[in-house]
């Protein structure tokens, strides 16, 4: 005797299909794995250097033994207590931008460029202009902030500002709250801007090799674009379609039920 469908058994069949083409594995969902599983437990530090680019902040104290020369070049310090006291929210207005043409313009010693070089080369250029117009100048450069966005499957995108130069991938998506469930960590989008143009990466952050990567460094100006598992729209309209086929379901019911009556 052949076996006839119910609706009933239909609906189950395709509610079925629906929750296991949404399931995501456990390995999607694992980063860096079986790190620290091997006898390789040391992984090289490749921090590439930053380059200066224009619009960028930089924090330029200039210290000498003539305490009005140190004024002139450090509005930003006010003395109090007998030490030096940051006035707030002075830094992002008194630094000196990295103009379009790559120079910062600095008192007395004017235009200086600086774009393309890291801020060792930056300090060193900047030092030896100094040398030019003070007695025995003492120079320090740093950037004023650091600053890059994340999109994306992260529980809280968007532009964020870290304190210290150094940065890995994996800090930067902990400043925004961790990857989300549908984020894809196979296929991790990272923009890079040059002098004139994007470097475009695809990082695989389920790979343990990427900490040997110049890629697992964060730079300033960095973009990164976490992508949605494949699965993601499939699972966000489930709802969607378990309410069209339990609908369905019930017509046919209707029908079933009508047609026995007859």
């Amino acid at each position: 005797m052949k076996k006839i469908t119910t609706p009933t058994t239909l609906l189950a069949t395709l509610t079925t299909i629906l929750i296991l083409s949404s399931c995501t594995q456990q390995r999607q969902l694992t980063i860096l794995r079986n790190i620290g599983q091997q006898s390789d437990t040391l992984y090289q530090k490749n921090k590439p250097a930053y380059h200066l680019q224009a619009s960028d902040i930089l924090y330029v104290r200039v210290i000498t033994q003539d305490e009005t020369v140190n004024k002139l070049f450090n509005p930003m310090f006010s003395q109090g207590s007998g030490s030096a006291t940051l006035q707030a929210g002075s830094m992002y207005l008194l630094g000196f931008e990295v103009k379009d043409s790559g120079y910062i313009e600095m008192p007395i010693l004017k235009k200086i460029h600086v774009v393309g070089l890291t801020l060792v080369q930056a300090q060193d250029s900047i030092t030896a202009v100094a040398f030019k117009y003070l007695k025995n100048p003492q120079i320090i450069v740093k950037l004023h902030s650091f600053e890059f966005a994340i999109l994306g499957e992260v529980k809280s995108p968007g532009l964020k500002s870290y304190g210290t130069y150094e940065l890995n991938l994996l800090e930067a998506i902990a400043l925004a709250g961790d990857i989300t469930y549908n984020g894809n960590r196979e296929n991790i989008v990272l923009m890079r801007p040059g002098k004139d143009n994007y470097e475009v990466h695809r990082i695989d952050l389920t790979d343990k090799n990427i900490v040997n990567s110049e890629l697992f460094f964060i730079q300033p100006n960095d973009m990164i674009y976490v992508e949605p598992l494949k699965s993601t729209l499939f699972r966000e309209t489930a709802q969607d379609y378990l309410y069209f086929v339990s609908a369905i379901g019930s017509i046919l019911s209707l029908i079933v039920l009508a047609l026995s009556l007859k």
